[in-house]
């Protein structure tokens, strides 16, 4: 199985690609996301670049949902009806 690890300590980016080469799979660790998305489109992998902007995608609207539920709840009086 590929894998590709995003991870920003350099220490648990090693420890994570020994246990998993362990185990026979084909491990890649970036220790930045610019890093992941350059070598996923010099090498065509569609599927890494697809599955990063859907999980920004996703993030970006559950973050935006949180706060709007967080602010009504915070606030009520900006949102009562007068």
């Amino acid at each position: 199985m590929r894998i590709a690890i995003l991870e920003d300590d350099p220490d648990q980016l090693t420890l994570l690609q020994r246990w998993l080469a362990q185990d026979r799979h084909d491990v890649h660790g970036y220790l930045t996301g610019r890093e992941v998305m350059m070598r996923a489109g010099r090498f065509l992998y569609v599927d890494t670049i697809m599955g990063g902007i859907l999980t920004i995608g996703v993030l970006g609207v559950l973050t935006d949902i949180a706060f709007r539920v967080s602010s009504r709840l915070l606030f009520p009086y900006l949102y009562a009806r007068r």
